[in-house]
């Protein structure tokens, strides 16, 4: 289930922060700090609803460039405080209620803090299978509870040759679209390499996978085409 947002609103709460670009491998997704979840993949961009499982939990369905489910609240952790890739850990909550996904109720948790909040979010789901009503919505949802998460990427610290790369990037594209006039299909292709890259600069971490989709995608003019291709050789050496 999605809803149209105003896309002058939606780039103010990306320029202030409010909102910030999700480390997926494809698409142009964002995250706000109370789990609220947008994408730009179309020209009018899009709230997308989470899917609450039958623990409360809440997983969201992206096009990645597959339809491919995620959890919200390791989305969440991992766009606004993510952790060292060496160090696994778990989304876990504060007040151990799986519904109140906002950035201020989750940290990384370890085993002991999974166990703790999963026991009284498994006791709250079999009192709530007890009332016909919950029963109705989770079939009228098409809940599938064994559905498969994906993992998310981890974030990177940049580094001062990468926010250099960023940056040439950013002004490149704006430079090529403001000297040149391109079909509509090759506009949007460049408008989104800029927005993209704008978005993660300047951030204490940057969506590697996600920045690195963008060079993935088809230019319809040649020259652009070759532009893409430096651009992604260039970005492959940066972070190798």
């Amino acid at each position: 289930m999605s809803t149209y947002v105003d896309p002058i609103w939606l780039q103010k709460k990306i320029e202030d922060d409010d909102l910030r670009l999700i480390n997926v491998k494809a698409g142009h997704y964002y995250i706000s700090r109370q789990a609220e979840i947008y994408s730009m993949n179309m020209a009018q961009p899009r709230r997308i609803m989470p899917i609450p499982k039958l623990t409360g939990e809440q997983i969201i369905v992206l096009y990645t460039p597959q339809l491919t489910a995620y959890d919200v609240p390791s989305l969440l952790l991992s766009t606004f405080m993510p952790m060292d890739e060496n160090n696994y850990k778990t989304p876990c909550y504060h007040d151990c209620d799986p519904t109140n996904c906002t950035i201020d109720n989750l940290f990384w948790g370890d085993e002991t803090d999974v166990l703790k909040w999963r026991k009284q979010a498994m006791r709250r789901a079999a009192e709530l299978e007890k009332t016909s009503e919950h029963e109705e919505s989770q079939e009228a949802e098409g809940i599938d509870e064994s559905t498969v998460i994906e993992q998310v990427p981890s974030m990177v610290q940049p580094s001062k040759l990468l926010t250099s790369l960023i940056e040439m990037i950013i002004n490149t594209t704006q430079r090529m679209m403001s000297h040149n006039v391109y079909d509509d299909e090759t506009q949007f292709l460049l408008r989104m390499v800029e927005m993209r890259f704008k978005h993660a600069h300047n951030k204490e971490y940057i969506p590697l996978e996600n920045l690195r989709s963008v060079f993935e995608v088809e230019a319809p003019d040649p020259k652009i085409a070759i532009m893409m291709k430096r651009f992604h050789e260039r970005f492959d050496k940066v972070v190798s």
